[in-house]
């Protein structure tokens, strides 16, 4: 019992830490700039839609390129430049990234392929009524495999699901942690280490990490400084992870919807085959935030970690980011 309560809280402190009011976790009060490009009348922009922003945060980080290059890395609040907060939802997007490099390696035949082939916990999981249908990892991705988004996820040995694979859309944090069950059998390593090797070893971002290791951890555990986040976003984007056409032509591409938008594969997406295509997810584990937008074809992109006061407040970064893509692209 003892053993099992010190394991809980090496697991647990850390993101206490992350979570506590305390200001002497957080670092120095104030605004701090690590990378500025800005002209000043477009970061007096920036600094006021920040502030406005503000008055519901502890604190928030942001990261903005433009034309591939990384313009602003700013912290509002307190001091997080060199600190990893949780990407929460964004973690779906790193989730992403790192099966599609599994389908380029050979490691995975096809998206479509059932993903009982590859792990025997999930073959013929899916209930009987289902006739042949089983769950694909593109149904997974898409959120159309009916896995529930966090009930309870088998039943009597068989998942339980809220409909037939394919048949519909629900946003499903379970079904990423499936993702991430499926990829480490594959591989033989912990989602912790692809994370590592799959995402930040590529470009050298040492911050990237995963901060309690959980089933849903792939659906809402990836953390990182503000600075490796624009990093991952730009390594997207410039086709470091999956090549341009596949970010194009199977990515971003809507292959449902829910009342997030249209949902591609491990991304929301917009301006579909047009020269403002765009990628982007929210996230929230309760106080702490996320979001990241990329526009591939114009290589601009916004990235955001801040943590709200509380649980229950409002979800402002789409809104923020929206005005923040703006002032990147000018009139």
């Amino acid at each position: 019992m003892m053993t099992k309560l010190i394991t809980l809280l090496l697991h647990v402190v850390p993101i206490l830490f992350l979570l506590t009011g305390c200001a002497c976790f957080y670092g120095p009060v104030g605004d701090h700039t690590g990378i500025n490009e800005l002209d000043v009348d477009s970061l007096a922009q920036v600094d006021r839609q920040m502030k406005e922003t503000l008055v519901n945060y502890n604190y928030i980080s942001v990261a903005l390129i433009r034309d591939g290059r990384i313009i602003l890395i700013k912290s509002y609040g307190h001091d997080r430049l060199k600190k990893k907060d949780v990407y929460a939802s964004v973690s779906k997007s790193v989730t992403a990234m790192i099966l599609l490099q599994l389908l380029q390696e050979g490691k995975i035949a096809s998206l479509d392929d059932e993903i009982g082939r590859y792990h025997p916990k999930y073959k013929d999981a899916v209930p009987k009524d289902c006739g042949e249908n089983q769950i694909t990892f593109r149904h997974l991705l898409t959120h159309t495999s009916g896995v529930s988004h966090e009930s309870r996820l088998w039943v009597h040995g068989t998942l339980k699901l809220e409909f037939c694979p394919g048949d519909d859309v629900q946003y499903s944090s379970h079904g990423y942690g499936i993702l991430g069950d499926v990829m480490e059998k594959i591989t033989g390593k912990s989602y912790k280490r692809l994370v590592k090797d799959y995402i930040g070893q590529p470009i050298n971002a040492s911050s990237f990490t995963v901060l309690l290791p959980f089933f849903d951890a792939p659906a809402g555990q990836v953390a990182s400084t503000i600075e490796d986040m624009a990093r991952f976003a730009n390594a997207v984007m410039e086709g470091r992870y999956i090549s341009k056409d596949m970010l194009y032509q199977e990515v971003l591409k809507q292959y449902a919807e829910d009342r997030h938008g249209p949902i591609g594969l491990g991304w929301y997406c917009t301006g579909v085959d047009t020269l403002d295509v765009a990628g982007y997810h929210a996230g929230s584990n309760g106080r702490p935030r996320a979001f990241l937008a990329i526009k591939p074809r114009k290589k601009n992109a916004v990235a955001l970690l801040g943590l709200n006061r509380s649980e229950k407040g409002t979800h402002d970064f789409g809104k923020l980011t929206i005005d923040l893509m703006a002032i990147i692209e000018g009139p």
